[in-house]
């Protein structure tokens, strides 16, 4: 069932000992809900045909707890409903919704699924999101509604570095009243602030033990070549899976190959082909099977079309026929936007007997949210700020803001414009930053230099001097 359930912007991964992390009761119902959701978003961001599923373990927790973003248009307009429908021969029945609810700041703090049984909604579970002082998210609890009650199942708590990026999910279940160790997943990142590794601990009689390791390896433009996943065993660490990933000239990816550890060597399992047309909009995506001795064969073929503001209206896909050796009819989603441009309909249909059947569908619901007083509490525009003191040597301190969730790039460059340092190259929650640079590892010489701050579509350039 394509239900859905979903945040925003990656940090890829590979987590199977999130599981742990997830409550029992209606599990498998949810989870499948929540890559959905996970897919949707991640997807067309990541320019990703598909996600295995180890990768959305990490973006389950690292995502999913990052919701006053995800559902918030940019002007003001705030998701409230997302409802899933049925299609049962002649008419559409309510199958499950998702209902969003916000705080003094407009930031989504509630999180609610219902099932639709015995023609009424019933609670099924429910987010809370807790938020600190300077607007990042700081934990988590997830409930299940119990003889007309919310009963805990389990909570997060995160730690960030002082730059702001993560440095700890800590996973607690809720057993006899009381709160005890699950999970924790601890992330390491290189002297550019580049996540390299993540590494995952199981907290068993009263000791924390190795569970899931995962490595990140880029590119020299900075993008994701390369992920591997070990598993703890017999008191090792052993390979699990490997990711390898291409991009064209525009860094879109291109290509994205899975492989297993089997036998000490890795072995192909499944692979993605993107292809973009001249504006970089992707227009084909193939999925292929590795059967030995044949190497890879089709699977399916997405073919996507756009309206006139380039927004994705249509995703066909078809399967790979053996027997005729041409694409066949599969599933078809459509998307619909209303005048402003947001989403308010996703309508699914498989093919069928030489035409195409409902399946599914989705309607969408937005509100327009602007009380100013609690809208100050978060920065309302994008700023990159002077650095202090300029000049400087050896340590300065460069500030920016951000109005929303957004992937940051920070730089600095010399005066011919080749790049010294990167500072910041990650997603980051609304709010002010502080980033701290020094010469001492760059072993630079004085003289001016540039720092650009990259936001979304916000671009700001400042320069600074060293003095020695």
């Amino acid at each position: 069932m394509k239900k859905f359930f979903y945040l925003v912007i990656i940090i890829f991964s590979t987590l199977n000992a999130s599981l742990a992390a997830v409550p029992n009761g209606n599990k498998e119902s949810r989870k499948s809900a929540e890559d959905k959701l996970l897919k949707e978003y991640l997807l067309p961001s990541f320019n990703l045909q598909e996600i295995n599923s180890t990768h959305l373990t990490i973006l389950r927790n690292n995502i999913l707890n990052q919701p006053h973003t995800l559902f918030k248009t940019s002007n003001g307009w705030y998701r409230t409903e997302r409802l899933y429908q049925t299609w049962n021969g002649s008419d559409w029945e309510n199958s499950t919704r998702y209902l969003y609810e916000y705080d003094g700041a407009l930031r989504n703090n509630i999180y609610t699924n219902q099932d639709w049984i015995n023609s009424a909604w019933e609670n099924d579970y429910r987010y809370e999101y807790i938020y600190g002082t300077d607007g990042r998210m700081t934990g988590y609890y997830e409930s299940s509604w119990e003889n007309g009650a919310w009963v805990y199942d389990y909570k997060a708590e995160i730690t960030y570095l002082p730059n702001g990026r993560t440095s700890m999910y800590m996973f607690y279940n809720w057993e006899n009243n009381n709160w005890i160790y699950s999970t924790r997943y601890n992330y390491i990142y290189d002297t550019n602030n580049k996540l390299t590794e993540i590494f995952v601990e199981y907290y068993n009689n009263g000791v924390w033990e190795n569970s899931f390791k995962g490595f990140y390896f880029y590119n020299n433009q900075g993008y994701l070549s390369e992920y591997i996943s070990q598993n703890w065993y017999n008191g090792d660490w052993l390979n699990s899976g490997r990711s390898l990933y291409s991009y064209n000239t525009s860094n879109y990816m291109t290509e994205y190959i899975w492989q297993s550890w089997v036998d000490n060597a890795w072995l192909n399992i499944n692979k993605t082909e993107n292809v973009y047309n001249a504006q970089n909009y992707q227009t084909l995506g193939y999925s292929y099977l590795w059967i030995p001795p044949t190497g890879w064969v089709y699977l399916t073929k997405d073919t996507y079309t756009y309206n006139q503001s380039n927004q994705n209206d249509e995703i066909t896909t078809e399967e790979w026929s053996d027997a005729t050796s041409t694409w066949v009819n599969f599933y078809q989603s459509q998307y619909f936007y209303n005048a402003n441009g947001y989403l308010e309909k996703e309508l699914y249909r498989t093919w069928g007997n030489g035409f195409w059947v409902y399946d599914e569908q989705t309607l969408i619901t937005y509100a327009q949210l602007t009380d100013a007083e609690n809208l100050s509490e978060l920065p309302g525009d994008y700023c990159l700020y002077q650095n202090y003191p300029n000049p400087f040597n050896p340590t300065t301190t460069i500030e920016f803001q951000l109005p929303g969730y957004e992937f940051v790039s920070l730089k600095v460059y010399d005066l011919l414009g080749r790049e010294v340092t990167t500072l910041v190259n990650e997603y980051q929650q609304p709010g002010k930053y502080s980033v701290e640079f020094t010469t001492q590892n760059a072993m630079l010489s004085s003289g001016v230099y540039f720092y650009k701050l990259t936001a979304g579509n916000f671009s700001s350039v400042k320069k600074f001097i060293i003095a020695k």
